[in-house]
């Protein structure tokens, strides 16, 4: 579950992703090819059911919350396996995501790792399998920052559609908007 970027960002991260893996043949993200966003929930595994929940749940969710400010740039990363643009929520998008992991939590079944909820770290990866890679594209880097602000405005669920060469491959399935006002 994410929160896909405005295309303006989305196409500027796109770029991003094309240099890197021409410049130094990191092909992970873009063979994945999801579109740039920041991460809500790490994924899960639902059947039918449990799916129909959680989309009432995010529906009603997105019905009595609105969209809030977010700022999307600068680079950073988890050495020496990615790199990523951080997005930084401004305090009202960060009391939207507690009152959205608050509503996830009472859907019993779903799991929570170390990296969830409270732990998770809000970016958007644009470049995965550093490895010894890591400082030279971060240092290609240097200069190319750009900000944008923008908006935690939707809720998107992905799901998977297959795996090839250890790389996963998703598709949304749908999203939810939050709105400009109640």
């Amino acid at each position: 579950m994410h929160c896909s970027l405005e295309k303006q960002i989305q196409l500027f991260q796109k770029n991003l992703i094309e240099d890197i893996a021409s410049r130094f043949d990191l092909k992970k993200t873009q063979i994945q090819n999801l579109e740039p966003h920041f991460t809500l929930k790490y994924w899960m595994t639902v059947d039918s059911q449990q799916l129909a929940a959680m989309e009432r749940l995010l529906a009603a969710f997105c019905s009595t919350h609105r969209k809030e400010p977010i700022e999307v740039g600068g680079y950073s990363g988890f050495k020496p396996a990615v790199i990523f643009t951080q997005v930084v929520l401004s305090e009202n998008a960060r009391q939207l995501f507690k009152d959205l992991i608050q509503q996830l939590r009472t859907l019993a079944w779903i799991g929570w790792d170390k990296f969830d909820a409270d732990n998770l770290h809000f970016h958007s990866t644009i470049a995965e399998q550093c490895g010894d890679q890591y400082e030279p594209v971060l240092d290609f880097l240097l200069g190319k920052e750009k900000y944008f602000e923008s908006y935690f405005d939707n809720i998107t669920i992905i799901r998977k559609t297959g795996e090839e060469n250890g790389i996963s491959f998703w598709e949304t399935y749908k999203q939810f908007f939050l709105p400009d006002k109640l």
